[in-house]
């Protein structure tokens, strides 16, 4: 697939959400191809997504994209940044707005997102900006057991803990603090890292199935590439825990592309642009590592990739007010026609599938 036909996917992506932002930063979250009535709801973590991609995305996108990035975490600050009060100041990101229903619930997986869009920004931080990283990897810390096991959801006006587990915030939260610890020169930030990796690693070593968790994928990439930097030590016996377990993702991520049989290219049986796009950024991460270090069938990864990231570039919109967009499901999927969802474009939808389509380039040039 040409370069060029995926920078200008790239250009196309991050100026859907410069349209499709207001001025306070905040994005329409959801649009419609056919024209129809959306929902009015707002999901913080998909917009903390939307400013990470936005970063991704500068060196092809411009200046622009960085425009739209600070807007949108300026309005992330001033809505749903919360401070909580602990022997050292912590940064909570709340669910909603004050006064509305969930606004004293974090869910790890907003921390991890805000840390991850601020770590990524291409541009000096601010002195508020380093402050608000200090303070989300603080409370990222006390959301980690000894263990290396996390808590997902907390009230943080009461310190309640619910019972909500998620199956892909230990992931992000691993590769928000090792981005956060190689900006800010943060060895504890590595540790805790790590021990939640190792977690995940030893918890589904027997396992009959894994999820196909992306986020770990692309913080076991991370880990392995710092390795090979110098920039962390790893026993070996950790390293072939961590391949191992990568293995086991990327294994089930294939057989799932298998089943869905799709001859256009999703990883996924309903077609859904965002499951392909998440997995795509994990295959991405990960292929480097896993091609040069014994993995059974490079080349049926390196062509799971490929389909799937056609399968995008032939989804997204071309033209119109809503170029750049992506829909639920491609249109030219199968279920497009039966699921009443599939013309509708949701900014994670966009942020994925930027995000996959700029790990498919890093990809192809660290093999040249």
């Amino acid at each position: 697939m040409q370069t060029h036909a995926k920078h200008q996917f790239i250009v196309q992506s991050a100026e859907y959400f410069a349209r499709h932002q207001r001025k306070s930063g905040k994005f329409f979250y959801r649009m419609r191809l056919d024209g129809g009535d959306v929902r009015s709801d707002y999901n913080v973590l998909r917009h903390a997504g939307a400013a990470y991609s936005l970063g991704q995305s500068l060196p092809f996108a411009g200046p622009t994209a960085q425009q739209t990035a600070d807007r949108a975490l300026m309005y992330l600050w001033r809505w749903y940044l919360v401070p909580v009060v602990a022997d050292k100041l912590q940064f909570a990101i709340a669910s909603a707005k004050p006064s509305k229903r969930n606004f004293d619930i974090a869910k790890l997986g907003g921390v991890g997102l805000a840390q991850i869009a601020l770590a990524t920004q291409q541009r000096e931080l601010t002195e508020f900006e380093k402050d608000v990283a200090r303070g989300l990897a603080r409370f990222t810390y006390s959301m980690i057991a000894p263990d290396g096991s996390v808590t997902s959801k907390i009230n943080i006006r009461t310190g309640a803990v619910s019972d909500f587990v998620s199956l892909y915030y230990p992931g992000e939260a691993a590769l928000s603090l090792l981005l956060f610890a190689m900006r800010f020169d943060d060895d504890i930030a590595v540790e805790h890292a790590l021990r939640i990796l190792r977690y995940l690693s030893e918890s589904r070593l027997r396992a009959p199935t894994v999820p196909p968790d992306h986020w770990a994928l692309l913080a076991t990439a991370e880990v392995f590439s710092l390795v090979a930097d110098g920039r962390i030590d790893l026993e070996a016996v950790i390293l072939e825990a961590f391949r191992f377990h990568a293995i086991q993702i990327v294994d089930k991520i294939l057989l799932d592309a298998d089943q869905a049989a799709d001859p256009g290219g999703a990883l996924t049986d309903n077609g859904k642009t965002c499951s392909s796009a998440t997995r795509l950024e994990g295959l991405c991460a990960i292929f480097g590592y896993l091609a040069k270090h014994g993995y059974h069938d490079p080349d049926r990864l390196r062509d799971c990739i490929d389909r799937g990231i056609a399968y995008l570039m032939n989804a997204q919109v071309a033209s119109g007010p809503l170029a750049g967009g992506m829909p639920w499901a491609s249109p030219h999927h199968a279920t497009y026609g039966t699921n009443p969802t599939a013309p509708e474009i949701r900014i994670d939808s966009v942020q994925h599938a930027l995000s996959a389509v700029l790990g498919s380039l890093a990809m192809t040039n660290a093999a040249t």
